[in-house]
């Protein structure tokens, strides 16, 4: 009788317990999708210019952060933070942090507003300056980089880095396929060089991914 009345309250508290973290799990859960709601409305009042990458293109990139767990990443070209605040929702839950990098003081300023009003400031770094000076005094290892910025440029930003991305690290450039010719050095060195993999989406304007092998 007394091994039945014990077990009684075991199974009891197992289940109270049980109680507890399922309603702890929800409450959790229900709190998330509020504060990816109260995001998205950041992300839909974001003024929309020429500069700006199409959502679609960022959501994109946010995918492949979350998919790959990228810890360090780079942002040539940030303009007013559409891009920054998606790609920096990946960088949140991934536990890591990116770099944008933009020379346009006055979309600075914007895209630091509007990282802040997403609640990201402690997540994504925006940097105002020519990227061709601020990227070669970047410090550490990075393991992705999106490169949005002057099209002809692609290949200088990338070498400007290239020795701190590490193996299994992704590179992205935007308009690849509208403005190639412009970047076709770039396009050229990725294909050909036996470091680097590379395949073209054609998403709104075209991306070239690249994947850093060894």
């Amino acid at each position: 009788m007394k091994k039945r009345i014990i077990l009684a309250v075991v199974l009891c508290g197992m289940l109270t317990s049980g109680a507890y973290i399922w309603a702890d799990c929800a409450e959790h859960k229900a709190a998330a999708q509020k504060k990816d709601a109260g995001r998205q409305k950041v992300v839909d009042g974001i003024r929309n210019i020429g500069m700006s990458t199409p959502a679609a293109d960022t959501m994109l990139l946010r995918m492949l952060i979350q998919a790959k767990k990228s810890q360090r990443g780079i942002e040539v070209g940030t303009a007013v933070g559409f891009g920054s605040v998606n790609m920096g929702i990946g960088f949140e839950r991934t536990g890591g942090h990116l770099y944008g990098v933009e020379i346009s003081e006055k979309m600075v300023a914007e895209s630091r507003a509007n990282i802040k009003k997403a609640g990201l400031e402690k997540t994504v770094t925006i940097i105002q300056g020519d990227a061709l000076k601020v990227l070669p005094k970047l410090e550490g290892k990075y393991d992705f980089m999106f490169i949005d910025a002057v099209k002809k440029d692609y290949f200088k930003y990338f070498k400007a880095v290239e020795d701190k991305l590490t193996p299994g690290a992704m590179v992205v450039g935007h308009n690849a396929i509208a403005s190639g010719k412009a970047m076709q050095d770039w396009l050229d060195y990725m294909k050909k060089h036996p470091d680097w993999e590379i395949v073209m989406v054609k998403a709104t304007r075209g991306m070239a991914v690249c994947y850093k092998v060894r």
